[in-house]
């Protein structure tokens, strides 16, 4: 039977291909690296193993010449292309072009060429898919007739009102950042520097009405702060802002391994940062809250026609 790869996490796929064009080449490549990049501790493991599979790093978790071509925009699409074709080399003989098949259909011969349980049926899929749209095999979902046409526009005052509520929540957290440091609670503050940092991340979104963010996610039916809050949880607000060029590609790793900094200080770890370490944390964080407050806003609103306040 084959072993298809996959991961338990398909939305790590495009950031592990991202880590590889945008980051400096380590000599190998382990979890505790990925680690230090912002991944998930259980799942480093998991990914270096699926690294593994379509042939970017070898046995000794060296990065392949795969690995080094792909960092090449011109030779990208065409290496991972081969990576896919051969790592998933059944689906492949079973159709003409895998890609364009449904998730059902792949499914089926997932299961014919393997001894998957229904759960890695499924992340199979899904990481083929990560793969397949990653390389340009399959058009991206933001390709169909998005939200974004039937939401309706709202004026410019709610817009506004909304921004400045969110400042006023940012200046809020970032300012218990600092009582909780003064006081030496050094979780606390790291905590609430980064909902200071999200608050300013989504302000940012919300400038335009949120229809860039409609458009590379048709799906999505957004159209408060709520609504947006509810379905970017940590890592996934990262790449919102990697994807809009909020963020640049070369800050991301960067930021999230200060969203790991803050999990670690959130949840039940042995991790206790110290006075030096948190106050580096804050300085880092404010830095790059100013930088996407500095971001205008006065060209978004103008794209959009004046209002009444209750229309």
């Amino acid at each position: 039977m084959s072993s298809l790869p996959h991961t338990r996490d398909p939305a790590a796929i495009p950031r592990l291909l991202r880590l590889v064009q945008n980051t400096t080449t380590p000599g190998v490549v382990s979890p505790e690296h990925l680690r230090s990049n912002g991944f998930n501790r259980v799942e480093g493991p998991r990914l270096v193993a699926f690294l593994r599979a379509i042939r970017f790093v070898d046995k000794d978790n060296h990065p392949t010449k795969h690995w080094k071509e792909y960092r090449s925009d011109q030779a990208a699409a065409k290496v991972l292309t081969s990576a896919v074709r051969i790592a998933y080399e059944p689906l492949f003989t079973a159709f003409n072009e895998p890609a364009r098949r449904s998730d059902d259909e792949i499914a089926v011969a997932v299961r014919q060429f393997t001894s998957f349980n229904e759960t890695h049926v499924a992340q199979t899929v899904s990481s083929f898919r990560a793969l397949c749209l990653a390389a340009g095999l399959q058009h991206s979902a933001a390709k169909a007739v998005s939200s974004d046409e039937s939401s309706p526009r709202r004026s410019r005052y709610d817009i506004l009102r909304e921004v400045a509520a969110l400042s006023e929540v940012s200046s809020a957290e970032f300012s218990t950042a600092h009582l909780a440091l003064e006081y030496k609670l050094m979780r606390p503050a790291h905590v609430a520097a980064w909902n200071g940092y999200v608050a300013l991340a989504l302000m940012r979104m919300a400038n335009d009405d949120f229809h860039a963010l409609r458009r590379i996610r048709p799906k999505w039916d957004v159209t408060s702060i709520e609504d947006v809050a509810m379905r970017t949880p940590g890592r996934t607000l990262i790449d919102l802002l990697v994807e809009l060029r909020i963020v640049g590609a070369d800050q991301e790793f960067a930021l999230a391994a200060l969203l790991q900094r803050r999990n670690d200080c959130a949840h039940p770890t042995s991790f206790e940062p110290t006075i030096e370490q948190t106050a580096d944390y804050l300085d880092d964080i404010l830095d790059r809250g100013l930088a996407l407050a500095q971001q205008p806003i006065e060209l978004a609103l103008a794209e959009f026609p004046t209002r009444d306040c209750d229309g």
